[in-house]
């Protein structure tokens, strides 16, 4: 059994190369109008992310929802949003 805080360690861990997977597939998309349209995109996703984990962690520290399931959320997300861009770029 896990406690809260090695899921939480693992959940960032894994954010941690989900975001290289998400800005490998972001990082691809041409946009010609504006030289920081990529920095813009890339804290927007950061703070996306960070409101997601900490409203979801909220929700498992008041025992509304499983505190794996909480942590873990976020990352199934954004996983599936990068592994999506990827494959759009394949295609």
């Amino acid at each position: 059994v896990f406690s809260s805080s090695s899921i939480r360690r693992w959940a960032i861990s894994v954010a941690c190369v989900i975001f290289a997977l998400l800005g490998v597939g972001l990082g691809t998309q041409t946009n010609r109008r504006a030289k920081s349209s990529g920095l813009i995109l890339s804290l927007g996703v950061i703070v996306l992310y960070w409101v997601i984990y900490v409203a979801l962690e909220g929700t498992a520290r008041s025992g509304q929802i499983p505190v794996a399931l909480a942590l873990w959320t976020p990352n199934i997300l954004f996983l599936s949003f990068g592994l999506y861009r990827l494959k759009k770029i394949w295609n």
